[in-house]
């Protein structure tokens, strides 16, 4: 079994510590110590995770060893009395009241909306490795446009091990894949789709947090160039794709006000 880890991996969690030191200050204040408004504005800080990650695609661009790269993360953490302070302000029709009134109430919300949105989520970043098993290589990025990124803690928002679940509408993609074999082809292609996830998450201060995630997408893929030899698969003009990637991330949150509604 090898265990291979990318150069870029290794310098998003050297760049991950960096700003960590450089933030501490401002994390010696527990984070009961924030006022939750300020100025006209709330307190909803800004969490920032990264670190390596491992993608598997399906065949015939799937081989003994995962394509590798990182995962960049980053979400606006809602405190539950904002929440609901949001859900006593905001007017509904009769028809959809029963629904804001099973809202999560107990648990911190987890919200990517823009301008966090235009960052990726995660880079692909694998060249072939035929001596490892690995003749393929995939680089890429996806990201999560638009998205709603609603994570429920499953038990206190306090407690320092917490289970994280979430989903998202849409995602979207581009990605060069090469099977490495005159059969399989290569190709690039943009994808849009879904995801769901699950993350472990070990918190060990209120800024700073390590979490164990797998995200499944679920993705329309389309090629828009295909690289096929004699012999090979017939071309596609699209596919459906399951997309598997399970990551390690260093988190680490930075205090912020911003303007709710």
């Amino acid at each position: 079994m090898h265990i291979l880890v990318p150069p870029c991996a290794g310098l998003a969690l050297f760049a991950a510590a960096a700003v960590a030191l450089a933030a501490a200050p401002a994390w010696a204040e527990d984070d009961d110590e924030w006022p939750l408004e300020h100025d006209g504005k709330w307190y909803i800080p800004i969490d920032v995770g990264v670190g390596p990650a491992a993608h598997w695609f399906p065949a015939p661009y799937r081989s003994a060893v995962p394509e590798l790269g990182f995962s960049v993360g980053t979400y606006a953490v809602v405190a539950p009395e904002i929440v609901q302070m949001l859900k006593a302000r905001i007017q509904v029709p009769p028809k959809y009241q029963a629904l804001v009134d099973r809202l999560d109430l107990e648990h911190e919300w987890h919200v990517r909306r823009a301008p966090l949105t235009y960052l990726p989520t995660h880079l692909v970043l694998s060249p072939p490795l035929p001596t490892q098993g690995k003749p393929t290589s995939a680089y890429g990025i996806a990201w999560d446009p638009l998205l709603l990124d609603l994570h429920v803690g499953l038990g206190n928002t306090e407690a320092p091990v917490q289970l994280l679940v979430g989903a998202g509408l849409p995602t979207a993609s581009l990605t060069w894949l090469d099977s490495g074999t005159p059969q399989g082809g290569a190709q690039f292609a943009v994808g849009l789709g879904a995801q769901a996830s699950a993350a472990l998450t070990l918190r060990f201060t209120w800024a700073f947090s390590v979490s164990l995630e797998w995200r499944s997408d679920l993705r329309v893929s389309a090629p828009l160039v295909q690289d096929l030899s004699d012999g090979a698969a017939t071309k596609q003009s699209w596919a459906l794709w399951h997309v598997g990637t399970a990551s390690l991330g260093v988190h680490f949150r930075l205090p912020t006000y911003q303007k709710v509604m």
